[in-house]
């Protein structure tokens, strides 16, 4: 199993609309997190700080079949323009 972590930051006025979308996270996208192999996926956040931590079988596998998915990729570019700079995951 490979642990896979990563630290961000978010513009300053983006933490508001952050929360509401990783609450009103669909069923759909969860089972995509599933189907590509993620498990134990949990994002902290400080301010406008962000810790993610991600557990999977195969990091690089897990990335390319959940990107894959067309929801994956709608939310990922809804996230990305809330962030103050990209976010690189560490293997």
């Amino acid at each position: 199993m490979e642990r896979i972590a990563r630290f961000g930051r978010l513009k300053a006025n983006a933490v508001h609309e952050y929360r509401l979308l990783h609450q009103e996270m669909s069923a759909e996208l969860l089972d995509a997190h599933r189907k590509a192999g993620f498990r134990n996926f949990s994002i902290y956040l400080r301010g406008v700080e962000l810790f993610s931590y991600v557990e999977c079988d195969n990091w690089e596998l897990a990335l390319a079949k959940f990107s894959t998915f067309p929801i994956a990729q709608d939310w990922s570019k809804r996230v990305s323009y809330l962030l103050d700079e990209p976010l690189e995951w560490e293997v």
